[in-house]
């Protein structure tokens, strides 16, 4: 009834899913993965894709419904792993004190500065511009 192909066809169907498997040390997936899951979470919201960690053999699996979703998440993962120093952290203060200034990342990190003064007076140099 069917004959068989005689190589594998050259392009995927656009239905099927894209999965790959990365391959870090622990100490980076737990960099990737972020403190709460924050990091992997918001990846996979922003990419549309389902990132499966495993710690025991030090793998990621990413499934994408596309090819450019698989390439933009595993360019995201890389520049976490790496600890890019260039990637701009978004901070916003969330609490004043006598003694300083506690301000809260993008990822939900909360930093104690001592120096408000010199902080608030930095962050207007900013919005001024």
């Amino acid at each position: 009834m069917t004959t068989d192909l005689d190589k594998p066809r050259s392009l995927m169907k656009a239905y099927a899913p894209r999965i790959e498997i990365l391959t870090y040390d622990a100490r980076a997936l737990s960099r990737i993965i972020g403190t709460g899951a924050h990091r992997v979470k918001s990846i996979q919201e922003q990419y549309n894709v389902n990132i499966d960690t495993n710690f025991e053999n030090e793998t990621m699996e990413i499934t994408a419904g596309t090819d450019e979703a698989l390439e933009n998440t595993k360019a995201a993962i890389k520049r976490v792993a790496s600890g890019d120093q260039n990637e701009k952290i978004i901070v916003r203060v969330s609490k004043v004190h006598v003694g300083g200034v506690v301000v809260q990342t993008d990822q939900g990190q909360e930093h104690f500065i001592l120096n408000k003064d010199w902080y608030l007076m930095e962050e207007n140099k900013k919005r001024s511009r």
